[in-house]
């Protein structure tokens, strides 16, 4: 079985790695696509640890913009419920080149994958832990000034401590002074309106609390939010034209329908 290795170091970090993994790409372990890349695990030969890794293809210079605008919104992050950051490589030798980003390895899988197995039955317990710990993540985002934009099952990642971890920053962006967000961006069923119908002076950090609303919505009934609407453009106009938000089932706790209703 062939192996793929590539010794790497970033500027900021000195410690070195020597990664292995599938070097044929369709037999490799893929954990998960973010916004720009896909996530596959590798190992570290020097300390046998695990580690995920996404790989981002560059076929031009927006590819390269958006990974370095990713790299530098994460690098500096440092908290429980954040995936760690570390290090990058840029592979020149490839065709096209690739840029990996090496993150911590969360072995549980994502929120996302919970909710889709059947014997996993989310109690309201768990999902008050996992929201309280969504929450603490995306208030540290934003008291450094980053907003997320593609909160969503898919990008929270569980351990097996039950600890939440956000990832994928492909979407991110850093407000600097009184920089705003101006365009439509993440994934149409947890799109916030106010990033559809966008005012003339942007959109902020609340933009992310939708998104957080709706994953809780997806946690409670186990469908993503307007799962009965195929096509994405139909979601958008319902979201950002008809003001319409997703369902709330009448069934559910007084204290989840509070919580989705704010």
């Amino acid at each position: 079985m062939s192996k793929y290795r590539r010794e790497t170091s970033h500027m900021e970090i000195e410690q070195k790695f020597d990664f292995e993994f599938e070097c044929n790409e369709h037999e490799r372990i893929e954990l998960g696509r973010g916004a720009y890349g896909i996530v596959y695990l590798a190992k570290d030969l020097y300390t046998m640890k695990k580690f995920a890794i996404k790989e981002v293809r560059i076929g031009k210079a927006d590819d390269i913009n958006a990974i370095q605008t990713e790299i530098k919104n994460i690098s500096t992050l440092n908290h429980k419920n954040i995936v760690k950051y570390e290090g990058t490589a840029y592979i020149r030798d490839r065709k096209p080149a690739v840029f990996q980003i090496i993150m911590e390895y969360v072995e549980g899988g994502s929120l996302s994958q919970l909710i889709r197995k059947k014997f996993v039955q989310f109690n309201e317990l768990w999902i008050k832990n996992y929201t309280k710990q969504i929450l603490e993540g995306i208030q540290y985002l934003h008291e450094n000034h980053i907003i997320h934009r593609d909160i969503k099952p898919d990008n929270i990642l569980v351990n097996s401590n039950g600890e939440v971890k956000i990832t994928d920053f492909g979407t991110s962006i850093h407000l600097v002074g009184l920089r705003r967000g101006s365009n439509t961006i993440g994934t149409p069923q947890y799109i916030s309106p106010d990033m559809v119908n966008i005012s003339p002076t942007g959109y902020g950090p609340e933009v992310d609390i939708w998104s957080i609303g709706c994953t809780v919505l997806e946690m409670v009934t186990g469908e993503k939010p307007y799962h009965e609407i195929t096509n994405p453009f139909a979601i958008l106009y319902k979201i950002g034209i008809e003001k319409q938000p997703p369902h709330i089932p009448e069934t559910l706790s007084e204290n989840i329908k509070s919580f989705l209703n704010k």
